[in-house]
């Protein structure tokens, strides 16, 4: 009866848990949500500020499909800001760097969107993403 009754708890126990991280790991978003990315072009050598410099987004749904495609520019002090809107589900994103000039090589940088976290505000439904910082490297002139 002991060995029943340790049984049957410990697989309530084991169900539990698979609950509660299964709602851990669920996106939050109810309705439309907003990815809002911002970070600083940097000479990798140098540490100097880099402007216009090209970033595109890119959001891919789970299974690959390609959702949305922003484009922004670095400005005189490095910065950039990618704000996107209307997705209703989880994303895979791509950020890519890349200098029209062809002084500096291009640069990637992938990010999840789960719409849950510390980056996701449920209230507004806005994802946010600071500090995500491309350090460029200058091509070889030889």
């Amino acid at each position: 009866m002991i060995k029943k009754l340790l049984y049957i708890s410990s697989l309530i126990l084991a169900a539990l848990s698979a609950i509660s991280c299964s709602k851990e790991d669920a996106s939050l978003l109810t309705g439309e949500g907003t990815v809002i990315i911002t970070g600083i072009v940097t000479d990798i050598e140098t540490g100097a500020v880099i402007q216009d410099i090209k970033i595109t987004f890119d959001a891919y749904s789970p299974k690959g499909r390609l959702l949305d495609t922003k484009t922004s520019y670095s400005s005189s002090d490095g910065i950039y800001t990618i704000e996107a809107d209307g997705f209703t589900s989880m994303l895979e994103c791509r950020l890519t760097a890349s200098d029209e000039k062809n002084t500096y090589s291009k640069a990637e940088i992938e990010i999840s969107v789960p719409w849950n976290g510390t980056s996701f505000n449920s209230k507004n439904g806005e994802f946010v993403i600071n500090d995500c910082n491309f350090y460029l490297q200058k091509r070889n002139t030889e």
